[in-house]
């Protein structure tokens, strides 16, 4: 059967549509109809050929590779500073603990200052600075609005959750 689909699509240019659970492929008189239940259907001149799937439908694809989190295991692994793994507990505790009850951006900027000592996992605080700025903006007196405050929620703890899984 790959055989004659290979021939059918080598012979000539088909046309591909994709449709809702459904992929149809028409060249010349020939139809063939692949289902995502992994159903083959095969209508031309000279053959008509039903092969039925299995009923189940792929699940669909996972979310793809995290960024924020491949990007901060990376870096960890490189950093030689000797207290890494203590302050990278220090920085979750702190990014666990936030509220985001403040009026504005500053409130959430000013509960993470001062955690840890200037330069210490340097390069871990700026790759999270990334993703903070990102979702709050340069202005620090911007309003925190309930969507922001719902984001920023999430984004806080995964990004705990990566530093307390870092070893």
């Amino acid at each position: 059967m790959n055989a004659v689909i290979c021939f059918l699509l080598i012979a000539a240019p088909p046309q591909i549509r994709v449709e809702a659970g459904k992929t149809i492929i028409t060249q010349g008189g020939t139809t063939i109809t692949l289902t995502a239940d992994g159903g083959i259907k095969i209508l031309g001149p000279t053959l008509d050929l039903i092969v039925p799937g299995d009923g189940i439908a792929p699940p669909p694809p996972g979310p793809g590779p995290d960024a924020l989190v491949n990007s901060i295991r990376s870096i960890y692994g490189g950093l030689l500073e000797p207290q890494k793994a203590a302050d990278v507990a220090t920085l979750a505790q702190a990014y666990r603990a936030a509220t985001w009850d403040g009026l504005t951006t500053a409130t959430i900027a000013d509960q993470l200052r001062g955690k840890l000592p200037a330069g210490r996992i340097a390069p871990i605080r700026e790759r999270i600075g990334v993703e903070v700025k990102a979702l709050l903006g340069d202005d620090p007196g911007a309003p925190i609005t309930d969507e922001v405050r719902t984001k920023g929620k999430v984004l806080f703890a995964r990004i705990a959750t990566t530093l307390e899984g870092l070893r």
